[in-house]
């Protein structure tokens, strides 16, 4: 048996939190968290040696085999927030009461205008640079 640790990751790619797990061997290892929800991505680690790199699973993309609890109604509306599926936190509410989650929760004028922050972050286009002149001879 062997120790394991999977990484979940921030939005600036820093580990945010850690997951111990005991496996046989890294295939099982790799199995055992594959499908583990993460919002911006996961490292699997045997002590120092790197196993594997994980891309971003969101919650409602987490497989049956994850084994993770379900988010909460706030995490989840986070999630929505930042990921730009939602423009509005009227939508964030409608898709979380699609969800099956607990809308009610989602409520408070720092909690709202944070959601209001995240959701046009996400949504925001970076500016196309305006075209270069035509050259003079």
């Amino acid at each position: 048996m062997a120790d394991y640790r999977l990484y979940l990751l921030d939005a600036r790619g820093h580990i945010h939190h850690a997951k111990p797990l005991v496996r046989d061997t890294d295939e099982e290892a790799i199995e055992a968290v594959i499908d583990c929800p993460n919002d911006f991505g996961a490292e699997l680690w045997q002590l120092e040696r790197q196993i594997r790199v994980f891309p971003p699973k969101p919650p409602a993309e987490a497989g049956p085999l994850d084994g993770a609890r379900r988010p909460t109604s706030l995490e989840r509306a986070y999630h929505l927030a930042r990921s730009g599926a939602c423009s509005t936190v009227a939508d964030i509410k409608l898709r979380l009461r699609a969800e099956g989650f607990d809308e009610t929760q989602v409520f408070g004028p720092t909690l709202l205008a944070d959601l209001r922050r995240l959701c046009a972050a996400a949504r925001a286009v970076p500016p196309t640079p305006a075209p270069e002149p035509p050259a003079r001879h």
